[in-house]
């Protein structure tokens, strides 16, 4: 593909993105950061230079394991950016479905509808799940669609930004992100829409704060909730906000990065290239939060934050073959830790929790005399679906 073509197919589809945006957006107000003094300080530089891969019981007391029953109607994908779990069911999301499971993680039932008419969604990035309604919404590049546990559709409805995430901020309000924001002129980037499901449109925005030019990159904000509050964090920015409200902001955390920086040319990875002079790049895509612990996902590891001790780790990526890993899992010998897979999800009740392959259990290496993974292979085989990991985090 000549470089001429791809300019012009890069620059026909931006057009299609943001026009429409800016057609709809403009009277939608804009959430004012406020100012604070004393706010946690993140020292990511003095951490990222002391980076070593931990053993997973550094930051967990216990890992427990749920197989995902395997049936003709339930053959998940090889990856699962979303899992919700509490007492009651379990639900995955595997980019093309939702499936329901027990809390044993027995299949109960399928949710969602892949499709383009009514009630179908074609290209779902995300999902979000509300268990006091019952309803788990799929995003699907700027519509919403929602249905209940037990798979009956509800309700659909289009949203004025074209997305790739969602978030349940409140019973009736909820955090979208916008694709390709930062191809949008300064003054006009906003990175993060709240939308509100009975008015059905957006009620508020978040500016991103960069003013000048911005790189091609894979820049999505970052939104996440802890203890009954929401927290977001432009790509672009090194302050965390709380959210007061949609239409007020908070700073929570400063990020202090020292000589690491954000990127200052077009990233070539999506093409097949390979960046040069990009040793000090540092991309953080995901949080999470425990009541001691803040994660931060980026390229040079993983980021924790100790707010406790107050003091920063990074645990860095090491490679096993073609398998990459964070924490080593030295509590039960079983597989190490998918790192992309956590922090995506949010931290329950001190628990996060993350997936295996079933294949993984049959590698060289684990420990299957550890009485958690014998009983797991009792019933495992390695064509099955995956197994959810549950880690019990230190308090």
């Amino acid at each position: 593909m000549n470089k001429t073509f791809k300019i012009k197919c890069k620059t026909a589809a931006l057009f299609l993105v943001i026009f429409p945006f800016w057609v709809h957006a403009q009277k939608v107000p804009v959430a004012k950061k406020q100012k604070a003094e004393n706010i946690i300080q993140i020292d990511l530089y003095d951490a990222w230079q002391n980076a070593k891969v931990y053993p997973l019981s550094t930051i967990a007391e216990s890992v427990e394991y749920i197989p995902l029953e395997t049936t003709e109607d339930c053959l998940l994908g090889e990856y699962l950016p979303y899992i919700f779990i509490d007492e009651n069911e379990i639900i995955v999301f595997d980019y093309a479905y939702a499936y329901r499971f027990t809390p044993e993680g027995k299949f109960l039932n399928k949710i969602g509808k892949n499709g383009r008419g009514p009630g179908e969604y074609n290209r779902p990035m995300g999902i979000t799940v509300d268990p006091n309604q019952q309803a788990v919404y799929f995003e699907d590049r700027g519509k919403i669609v929602k249905y209940a546990y037990n798979g009956d559709f509800l309700k659909e409805y289009t949203v004025a930004v074209k997305t790739s995430k969602i978030l349940q901020y409140s019973e009736d309000v909820f955090l979208v992100n916008r694709m390709m924001y930062s191809y949008a002129d300064p003054g006009e980037r906003f990175s993060m829409y709240f939308l509100s499901e009975q008015k059905e449109k957006l009620i508020s925005r978040i500016e991103c704060p960069k003013k000048d030019k911005i790189p091609f990159a894979i820049d999505h904000p970052v939104m996440y909730n802890y203890n009954g509050n929401t927290f977001v964090k432009d790509y672009w920015d090194n302050t965390v906000f709380m959210v007061e409200n949609p239409f007020s902001l908070a700073p929570y955390a400063l990020l202090n990065t020292g000589r690491l920086k954000h990127r200052d040319k077009d990233d070539q990875q999506p093409f097949g290239g390979e960046n040069r002079g990009d040793e000090l790049v540092l991309s953080i895509n995901y949080m999470s939060e425990s009541d001691r612990y803040i994660f931060m996902l980026s390229n040079k590891g993983m980021f924790f934050f100790d707010k406790i001790l107050d003091e920063n780790f990074c645990c860095e990526f090491s490679q096993t073959g073609e398998k990459w890993y964070n924490f080593e899992n030295n509590l039960t010998g079983g597989p190490t830790l998918i790192p992309t897979s956590f922090p995506m999800n949010a931290v329950e009740n001190n628990t996060f929790v993350t997936f295996n392959h079933a294949y993984e259990f049959f590698e060289d290496g684990i420990d299957t005399s550890n009485p958690k993974i014998r009983k797991l292979l009792q019933n495992l085989e390695p064509d099955d679906n995956p197994v959810l990991v549950l880690v019990k985090l230190k308090e």
